[in-house]
């Protein structure tokens, strides 16, 4: 009786032998499947998809007495992110806030101009703030990598 030609399991391919491996499967199982990675946003430093950036702390390692700011990171490669669709205010818009409302709450103005001075104040942050959220930004690439001197 004749012996039958040995074939692959998986693919019905014929083989030279019955010790022999099919080339065709061979890739395949040598190399692991990877599936693509799922997640709302990619990293632009990395390319990698995430659901959520990881919170962190900066300056990294600060000492006690420095004062530190929450940041966002990449998951995979922790590049550090900035959400393009928030609302930035430098120091010196922080500090002019802060005048004023030291000001207005210790002016001798009648209430009714502080209101006045406060509702102008909140409108103007309500026109920034839809400027900033109109921005036309594709959801996926919400992040862009944080400049180095806000570190």
């Amino acid at each position: 009786m004749e012996n039958p030609i040995p074939r692959c399991e998986r693919c019905g391919a014929p083989l030279p032998g019955i010790e022999a491996v099919c080339p065709r499967c061979e890739n395949d199982l040598a190399t692991p499947q990877v599936k693509p990675a799922a997640g709302k946003y990619r990293c632009p430093a990395c390319h990698r998809r995430f659901d959520r950036p990881a919170s962190i702390w900066l300056p990294r390692n600060a000492r006690w007495y420095r004062p530190q700011r929450a940041g966002e990171q990449c998951p995979h490669c922790s590049a550090l992110l900035r959400d393009r669709k928030t609302v930035r205010h430098s120091t010196a818009e922080l500090a002019a806030i802060w005048i004023a409302i030291l000001a207005a709450g210790s002016s001798p103005w009648s209430p009714w101009a502080q209101m006045v001075l406060g509702g102008a104040y909140l409108l103007v942050q309500w026109v920034r703030w839809n400027q900033v959220r109109s921005l036309p930004v594709a959801e996926e690439d919400r992040f862009a990598l944080e400049s180095p001197d806000r570190s």
